[in-house]
């Protein structure tokens, strides 16, 4: 008689219930709605999806730098791609198209995401694939694709049918091609990805990274089973597809979104006060003491706690809690903290004060702005905006306009 493959969703979830692995909020949620979703059957599980991708992982795939070893993976990584491949609805198609990864530094993302891709590209039964590996830069697009191509030659039944290309990789008896590609948002839009692989989303700037991932989600309706596989840390970038995908993942995971198609992941620290707390950084850290060890924590938090610039860093990479910048002088929390409080001229009156003017030579905004630590690092701000036919005029007279602002406030 077969042993029926392990269900490593409610092995993981047990292990977080018993206390044997400790995660944050956000993993809770997900295995929450994933065990109430099965229950039900807002959806199904299939053991033998699921089974054929771990065992696929561990059996062709290898560490390609400081060892060449098969992966073996861990109970958080088997979960994963139970939740990825395992989790079907009634005609056994696959549920979730957006995974959205955050997860540590040093915690095998990018080895891990590059095994995804060979199993995708070998396995997934999808013929004619086209699978690509996307970043702002070629270079860094690269970074995955040449994990995946170590593991294929380090995998004779898997190099005996790929050949490397100029510009990809091609596997003929599946007329299927792996490409790293950098952003043009106009070339992408006639991409049809049966997976596409983000790496370090939170990098991706502004308007062109929310255009980059739109296009290539827009994408992906051609095929039965597609998959963007968005892996990160967080950053210092605001407004961008970091944001929107993390504010996505949340409304999902406390109930108040209709979406069904997003899988997030967050391996995210639930206390930053905490940062510097070894237990707490195990909820960013799934991979402690595999990967990555106690110690180097313990050397990298000793260097962060004299630094401010290598503690925002510490606080974005190792626990992934945004900051505002890699060089912050003044915490993200603490700016946002003054900007949710008003105040008037007259709340500043008679105290000390620090002015601070922005005087720009084009059409652009300009600012007057007082800075008051009497009044619980109150700030207050008068923002100027000139446009068309009025800019000569208001560049003429804003000078005297911005002394007689500040002259209000510093008269008795």
């Amino acid at each position: 008689m077969t042993t029926p493959a392990p269900n490593y969703i409610v092995q993981y979830r047990r292990a977080i219930r018993g206390g044997k692995v400790i995660v944050g909020k956000w993993i809770e949620f997900l295995y929450d709605y994933i065990t109430k979703g099965l229950k039900s059957r807002k959806f199904y599980f299939d053991r033998d999806r699921a089974s054929d991708a771990i065992d696929f992982v561990e059996q062709f795939c290898h560490h390609s730098e400081g060892r060449s070893d098969n992966l073996t993976l861990e109970l958080w990584q088997k979960a994963t791609l139970s939740l990825i491949f395992g989790i079907v609805d009634r005609k056994g198609i696959r549920i979730f198209r957006e995974v959205f990864l955050v997860v540590g530094r040093k915690n095998g993302k990018t080895l891990f995401a590059s095994a995804i891709l060979a199993y995708m590209a070998f396995l997934d039964g999808e013929f004619g694939a086209k699978i690509y590996c996307l970043a702002p830069k070629l270079d860094q697009a690269k970074i995955v694709y040449d994990d995946f191509y170590q593991t294929v030659l380090a995998e004779p039944a898997l190099a005996k049918y790929a050949k490397k290309r100029q510009s990809d990789i091609y596997i003929r008896s599946l007329n299927t091609s792996v490409k790293p590609i950098a952003f043009n948002a106009k070339k992408s839009d006639g991409l049809n990805p049966h997976l596409a692989v983000c790496d370090e989303i939170a990098s991706w700037a502004g308007e062109q990274g929310l255009k980059q991932y739109e296009v290539i989600k827009s994408a992906l309706g051609a095929r039965q089973q597609p998959l963007v596989l968005s892996i990160t840390t967080a950053g210092y970038i605001n407004d961008s597809i970091y944001d929107e995908l993390m504010k996505r993942s949340t409304s999902f995971l406390m109930g108040s979104s209709k979406e069904t198609r997003l899988l997030p992941i967050l391996y995210i620290i639930d206390d930053e006060e905490k940062w510097n707390d070894l237990g707490e950084l195990k909820k960013s850290n799934p991979n402690m003491g595999v990967s990555v060890s106690p110690d180097f924590f313990r050397e990298e938090i000793a260097i962060a706690e004299g630094s401010p610039s290598k503690l925002a860093e510490f606080k974005t990479k190792y626990c992934n809690i945004k900051q505002n910048s890699v060089a912050a002088w003044l915490p993200y929390d603490v700016v946002n903290a003054i900007c949710d409080t008003c105040h008037a001229f007259e709340d500043f009156r008679g105290s000390y004060c620090v002015g601070g003017i922005d005087l720009s030579q084009t059409t652009d905004l300009r600012l007057a702005a007082l800075l008051s630590s009497e009044r619980e690092s109150s700030i207050h701000s008068v923002s100027f905006l000139c446009l068309g036919t009025r800019w000569r005029n208001c560049r003429s007279g804003r000078a005297s306009h911005i002394r007689s602002t500040l002259a209000k406030v510093s008269s008795p």
